[in-house]
């Protein structure tokens, strides 16, 4: 719930209740036990019924990834220097982000969202490309390179792609993904 009362702060709620409201809105919910399923609906139906934006589902993303961690698995891989040494990483991440998103950027669209693990010395990345569907490139095609013709189109998201770099540490711990698009944010990562 407290994601919930923070996208309430930051974006405001549809419905048009105040955040205090909301606040004894959730508490009495949380009181009453309902399950996850009936506040998952109510939040999506009642508080953002036109959706949640890239932030807030990266959001949920990274919260099931903390708080259900059984749910991924993943692979390591060594950081090595010049010298064939194992290299400790470190990253200012703001700034990786950035030139991360600029590499990815010239292929696909993307969406980064990096944070600091709440128990752990583990800084994470959740990485999440889009494409534009079939549909969509047909529909350009035959635009006649209108300037808004990119506006109207679809994308298709491919499921995100974590990475995570333990302080202090020479490893990148990854998602256990092979595909081509894993590749890419891997040699983007390197």
């Amino acid at each position: 719930c407290h994601l919930v009362l923070q996208w309430g702060s930051k974006y405001g709620v549809e419905s048009g209740i105040n955040l205090k409201q909301l606040s004894e809105e959730l508490e009495k919910l949380r009181r009453k036990a309902v399950p996850r399923r009936v506040l998952a609906s109510k939040i999506l139906l009642e508080y953002w019924p036109h959706g949640l934006c890239l932030y807030q589902l990266a959001q949920i993303d990274c919260y099931l990834l903390v708080y259900k961690p059984k749910q991924y698995t993943w692979l390591a891989s060594t950081a090595w220097n010049a010298k064939h040494e194992k290299q400790v990483l470190h990253i200012e991440f703001d700034r990786f982000a950035s030139n991360l998103r600029q590499d990815l950027q010239k292929f696909y669209l993307s969406n980064i969202h990096t944070f600091k693990h709440p128990e752990l010395s583990l800084m994470i990345c959740r990485i999440q490309l889009f494409d534009h569907s079939k549909s969509s490139i047909e529909k350009e095609a035959h635009s006649h390179d209108s300037p808004n013709s990119d506006q109207n189109g679809k994308f298709a998201s491919r499921a995100p792609y974590y990475v995570a770099f333990p302080l202090n540490a020479p490893y990148i711990i990854h998602s256990p993904e092979s595909d081509s698009y894993s590749q890419l944010i891997l040699q983007s990562i390197e």
